[in-house]
């Protein structure tokens, strides 16, 4: 009988165990359950100690693309170059079908050639002519000083030679009126007088005769004059005119050899041909595209956020990491920001050119650029931008361990995080707004 009662109360025993157990352990997962609903996503503030102000992913570009274009329309005869060749500046990597600019030019140059030889006779001519004309002024001018003097002399003298004759005769007709002479010597002497007239009179006849002659003379200057300025005249509009013709030409064979430049396309800078969109043997229309060029310099292009553009600044360094080459800085400078805004992402894109170690660098290569303030405040303070509320507000983890909404002072923005000048101190702790709006019970470990 006592047996069978101990047994009775074992079984109760056990029993009042079991349910004791399951009710303690419904209470712990329920407890377990509540704290863990009411754990919550905070931070611990700390002040800055690197002095990347920005990082982002980034990509080589080249500085500039050219787009080739044809300005005739032709059959392509020579492409030298394929997409990923380098090419150098000025190097032919097009040539067209130049046949008949071919044959206009030939033809030009003996135009021009032929041209030149007018030009040299019309000068030759010309020089020809000025020195007939210049013979012509001074043979005129000779004509006109033409001295007569001598047969004014020989008048001078033969007036004097009568004078004396007539003197002499009077003298012997007193002599004979007196008888002291015999009149033959008035015969002699009146025939003397007579040929001393004649002399006189040929004197005079002379000088006429020499007057009229140099006046024929000088008139016939004249119009040898008149003639040699004609032809002067004439040999210099000549000359003009086969030089202008001669320009005309040269101007046509310059034109020509112009054109046919455009026949043979060269490389407007040094780089990599990043396109080709022809091939030999098409036929081609004017601004239709041919090459599409990359410089050989090359830029590391970001896109950050627009908000974080007052953190670029010239005497900011960036130091880029191609991803296959994670150990290496190559050290960049910034070269250019984009003057608008990406609308749809908020970004807007930002060059750097690289300073050294380039040959590491490829285009289309992915880098990682780190953008540093060597003068950077270690004691700034930056919180994640999802902690902020209101603009200017966080909760602010107090005494009572409760979520305080506090206002805080903000600064600049840097990769989604906020500067807070004001309102928060090294040490405090602050709740994220979703979990301190939930109004649960606050447990914060540690």
């Amino acid at each position: 009988m006592e047996v069978k009662i101990v047994k009775k109360y074992s079984k109760v025993l056990l029993a009042v165990i079991l349910v004791i157990f399951l009710i303690a352990s419904y209470y712990f997962f329920i407890y377990d359950n509540s704290v863990a609903e009411d754990k919550i996503d905070y931070l611990k503030v700390e002040k800055n100690i690197d002095n990347t102000i920005l990082r982002a992913t980034g990509t080589v570009v080249p500085d500039k693309i050219i787009d080739v274009k044809s300005s005739i329309s032709g059959k392509i005869v020579e492409v030298n170059f394929d997409e990923g060749e380098k090419v150098k500046a000025g190097e032919e990597i097009l040539s067209y079908d130049n046949k008949l600019i071919a044959n206009e030019i030939k033809n030009l140059k003996v135009q021009k050639d032929r041209a030149k030889l007018s030009v040299e006779q019309a000068k030759i001519s010309m020089e020809e002519a000025k020195a007939s004309l210049e013979l012509a002024k001074t043979q005129l001018e000779n004509s006109k000083n033409t001295s007569i003097e001598s047969y004014k002399f020989e008048i001078e003298q033969a007036e004097i030679n009568l004078e004396e004759g007539k003197n002499k005769l009077k003298k012997y007709n007193n002599l004979l009126e007196k008888e002291a002479i015999e009149e033959s010597k008035i015969e002699d002497q009146e025939y003397q007088v007579k040929i001393l007239k004649n002399k006189l009179n040929l004197a005079k006849q002379k000088i006429e005769d020499r007057k009229r002659e140099i006046d024929n003379n000088i008139r016939e200057r004249e119009k040898n004059l008149i003639l040699a300025e004609k032809k002067y005249l004439n040999a210099e509009k000549n000359y003009e005119i086969t030089q202008k013709s001669l320009k005309e030409t040269e101007v046509a064979h310059e034109r020509a050899l112009e054109k046919n430049e455009d026949y043979y396309i060269k490389s407007p800078i040094e780089g990599i041909i990043k396109e080709k969109f022809v091939e030999k043997g098409e036929y081609v229309q004017p601004a239709e595209n041919l090459f599409e060029i990359a410089s050989n310099t090359l830029l590391i292009k970001i896109s950050p956020d627009e908000r974080e553009i007052g953190l670029l600044k010239e005497n900011k360094i960036a130091y880029v990491s191609p991803e296959a080459y994670p150990d290496k800085k190559i050290e960049a400078k910034l070269t250019k920001i984009s003057p608008s805004v990406d609308s749809q992402k908020g970004t807007i894109d930002v060059y750097y050119k690289p300073i050294e170690n380039v040959a590491d660098l490829v285009y289309n290569m992915t880098v990682s650029v780190d953008i540093l303030n060597d003068e950077i405040d270690a004691n700034k303070i930056y919180i994640p931008e999802k902690y902020l509320v209101n603009e200017n507000q966080v909760y602010f983890y107090n005494q009572d361990n409760k979520a305080e909404l506090v206002e805080v002072e903000t600064g600049e923005y840097n990769e989604g995080k906020i500067e807070i000048k004001s309102g928060l101190e090294k040490g405090d702790i602050i709740i994220s707004p979703e979990d301190a709006e939930k109004s649960k019970k606050i447990n914060i470990e540690g």
